[in-house]
């Protein structure tokens, strides 16, 4: 097993940094939605500890609130 990321994925994983580091209001509708939907992702997947888990609700939550 290669533990080497390939470049797409480094690309992957520099665009969620970049990502990440924005506020909400920062972010574009598509990257909002897009994020949420990762988050909801993250639950489905389950593995989350507590604080992960409600993270990844307050995310959907203020991403939802953010279109009112």
């Amino acid at each position: 097993m290669n533990d080497n990321p390939t470049h797409e994925e480094m690309l992957a994983i520099a665009e969620r940094r970049e990502l990440a580091n924005k506020t909400i209001a920062e972010l574009t509708t598509d990257e909002k939605v897009k994020l949420a939907l990762e988050e909801l992702a993250a639950i489905v997947m389950g593995g989350q500890d507590g604080e992960e888990y409600y993270n990844s609700i307050k995310f959907i939550k203020d991403v939802l609130e953010s279109f009112k």
